[in-house]
């Protein structure tokens, strides 16, 4: 749900009740990263909770695996760049 060439890609899981129901300092991490912007994404910054999209999360488990094998420091800023680049273009 939400992502580009999914089932229902202009969808968010959850709906607007629960954005009303939640205090403005939820922190919504959201797994999906194309779009980079989701349905999802989008209703949580309205409502004002702090959002980390899909590629954060994307990057995050890039770098740890990265770390893992390399037993090297991974460079989490050029990972971003790369895969907001490869999405955006």
């Amino acid at each position: 749900m939400g992502m580009s060439g999914g089932p229902a890609p202009e969808e968010s899981p959850l709906g607007p009740d629960a954005f009303a129901n939640l205090p403005p300092t939820t922190v919504l991490l959201e797994t999906v990263y194309a779009p980079v912007r989701t349905t999802l994404l989008s209703m949580a910054r309205d409502a004002g909770w702090r959002i980390l999209d899909g590629v954060e999360m994307f990057v995050e488990q890039g770098a740890k695996q990265f770390e893992l094998w390399t037993e090297c420091p991974a460079p989490r800023e050029t990972f971003a760049r790369l895969v907001r680049d490869a999405l955006n273009g």
